[in-house]
Order: C-alpha cells, then sequence, then structure tokens
C-alpha cells in the first residue's frame, strides 16, 4: 500500500502551518526576483516576513520541548512513587525524619531504634515537640510470645530479649520524662499484635506524613517493607492509618498501671 506523503498530511491537520508558509512565500519572492517583476522593497519585506516566521516557529519548538521534558519527569516521578516499597536503610535516619516536626506519634514492637539512636529524640523535646510512644507490652508474657513467634526469624523465641529491650527503652524515656519534659513525651503499653508500625509526623497538619512498616511472618528486620504517605496526596489511605493509630492509642493502656518495673529486677533484666 503507497503510503500518503507526509506534507499531505501536515496540511491537512495543520501541522508544521510556518514551516511551509516560509517554503512558499520564499519559493515565489526567489521566482519573482528572478524574473525581475518584484520590486526590492517587497524582497525585503519578505525577508522580514520569513524571518518572522522562522522566530515562530522556533518559539513553538522551544514550548514543544518544554512540554516534552514535564512530561518526561512526570513519568519520572510517577515510577518512583510506584517503587514506594523501601528497606529500613533506605527510608533515611531518625534525625531526618523528625528534624521539623512539632508532633511526633509512633507504633512500635520494642523500639530498639529509640535506645541505638536517643539524641534526636531527646532533641526534639528540648525544642518544644510532643511525643506519643506506644510499645509492645513486656509484662504481658502471651503477647511478648506472639510477638517474638511471628517476627524476625533472628529473634524467634527470644521472649527475654523483647521484654529486656521495650524495658530498657521505656526507662531510659521515663527517665527523662520525670526530669524536664512533663507532659511532652506520653508512653503507653498495648495488647494487640499489629500488623504493621506507625511512624506520624504531624500528622494532623496539612503536610503530615506517617511511614508504615510492615510486620511480616518470620522476615529480618532489614528487608521488611516500609511506605510513605502524605496528608496532601494520598488523602484516604492516609487518614486511616492516622485513624489506626488513635484506635491503639485509645485502647493502650499507662505504663503506670502496669508493673514493668518489676521486671527490671527479676531474671529478664538480669538474669
Amino acid at each position: 500500500m503507497k503510503k500518503p506523503r507526509l506534507w499531505l498530511n501536515d496540511l491537512k491537520s495543520g501541522k508544521n502551518a510556518e514551516v511551509y508558509i516560509t517554503l512558499a512565500v520564499a519559493t515565489i519572492v526567489i521566482v519573482f526576483d528572478l524574473l525581475g517583476v518584484i520590486d526590492q522593497k517587497f524582497v525585503a519585506a519578505a525577508i522580514l516576513l520569513l524571518l518572522a516566521l522562522l522566530a515562530f516557529s522556533n518559539l513553538n519548538t522551544r514550548h514543544d520541548l518544554n512540554l516534552l521534558n514535564e512530561a518526561v519527569s512526570t513519568l519520572k516521578n510517577n515510577e518512583n512513587e510506584l517503587r514506594f516499597l523501601k528497606k529500613r536503610k533506605q527510608v533515611g535516619t531518625i534525625d531526618k525524619l523528625i528534624a521539623k516536626a512539632r508532633y511526633i506519634d509512633l507504633s512500635m514492637m520494642a523500639g530498639h531504634f529509640v535506645l541505638l539512636d536517643f539524641e534526636p529524640w531527646e532533641q526534639k523535646l528540648q525544642e518544644g515537640a510532643t511525643i506519643r510512644l506506644l510499645f509492645a507490652n513486656p509484662s504481658d508474657d502471651e503477647h511478648i510470645c506472639t510477638l517474638t513467634s511471628r517476627s524476625d526469624p533472628m529473634t524467634e523465641g527470644h521472649v527475654d530479649d523483647l521484654q529486656r529491650d521495650i524495658i530498657r527503652a521505656v526507662r531510659k524515656l521515663v527517665s527523662i520524662q520525670k526530669k524536664n519534659y512533663p507532659g511532652r513525651l506520653e508512653i503507653r503499653f498495648q495488647h494487640i499484635v499489629p500488623a504493621f508500625g506507625i511512624f506520624a509526623v504531624d500528622p494532623d497538619s496539612p503536610d503530615g506524613v506517617i511511614k508504615i512498616e510492615m510486620y511480616p511472618y518470620r522476615v529480618p528486620i532489614a528487608t521488611r517493607p516500609h511506605f510513605f504517605l502524605k496528608r496532601n496526596r494520598d488523602g484516604e489511605w492516609y487518614e486511616m492509618f492516622h485513624n489506626q493509630f488513635e484506635e491503639q492509642w485509645k485502647k493502650a493502656v499507662e505504663i503506670d498501671s502496669v508493673d514493668w518495673q518489676a521486671l527490671e529486677h527479676s531474671k529478664i533484666i538480669n538474669p
């Protein structure tokens, strides 16, 4: 089948009109000038017209290139968004995650990173931030056994270790809570076995961000999937996970209502 000529398609669709007008005007001016039937002032005017058409064509080309660059940038951003699952080492350090935070809500199992990197948390309290922390209940043996049986294979069955980590983290937090930051640091114990951890930064603000850490069955801590939700982007899902923290917080108990301190003097803390 014979392919239609490109210039016919362009003329029918109106594409590249300025290019074809430029070619037509240039051809007519050249022919008339060679035949000597056109005044030189018209030649000059025609040249200015051609230059204007070329400038217009160049502007259109630049505009199209800008649109193309924007489209490519959008595709790249969308591709990054699709790859939203990240490993622990890819989510950023604690100090960067909470750098500008005024309110922080955190639901977790043991709080290893609170012990390992405590300075950013104390700094936020010094800056006047309000922090709410949810830990697993260390005095609930059945609860702790369930957590260790489904979490990192390396810690499976290590009930004492999990209890020890929780108590050490809470003890450290309580020590500064009473001395320096009453009312700005709240800690509770929960009895549920959550399917995910919640790390919310300024959750009620328009720019709120929530990091979710999934708790798959017997998956190492380092390879657990994490993802971020933004209030101004992920509306419905953001609100769902925000509400999940609030529900967990309501069901949790004050740490003073649990005899966790007695464990400090038992074989769990001092084998």
